[in-house]
């Protein structure tokens, strides 16, 4: 468990050199109101926030769980029908369509489940610039042997 997350930032960053900016998620896109920038390079991939619900059988852990990756992108150009610039809309979809085929299906080890695509939703940041979110939630199961029951 310890490595899954640093072993799917690995996966992105070897499939998608495009991204500048691969990293755990501990708010970098948080906006505080006080500065003029975020703590990162456009484009950006953001993993973590996971959350498991654990049961105990003899000595065996299971567990049920879910992380966020969240793939941001700066929206500088003008991309309303007729401008002739509407590809940017497509290239952002298409770059988080591809991160999206890149973590569906991955199994990162035997104690753990492939990853599972569960949920989707964009938006846009409020704060400096133009920032548009692909977030996408994952799902995974985990055996945790290395428990032991206290005697």
């Amino acid at each position: 468990m310890e490595d899954l997350i640093l072993s799917i930032m690995e996966r992105a960053g070897q499939q998608m050199p495009e991204l500048i900016t691969i990293d755990e998620d501990y708010g970098q896109l948080m906006y505080d109101g006080n500065t003029d920038n975020y703590p990162v390079v456009f484009p950006c991939a953001l993993f973590g926030n996971i959350e498991l619900t654990w049961t105990t059988s003899g000595s065996i852990q299971q567990g049920k769980g879910t992380f966020l990756v969240r793939l941001a992108m700066d929206c500088y150009h003008d991309t309303q029908l007729g401008s002739g610039t509407e590809d940017w809309i497509r290239e952002r979809l298409q770059m988080n369509g591809r991160l999206c085929r890149i973590l569906h299906n991955y199994h990162h080890s035997r104690d753990i489940s492939p990853l599972e695509r569960i949920k989707s939703v964009d938006y846009t940041l409020q704060g400096p610039g133009n920032i548009k979110v692909y977030e996408t939630t994952y799902a995974f199961e985990i055996c945790d042997r290395s428990i032991t029951t206290p005697l």
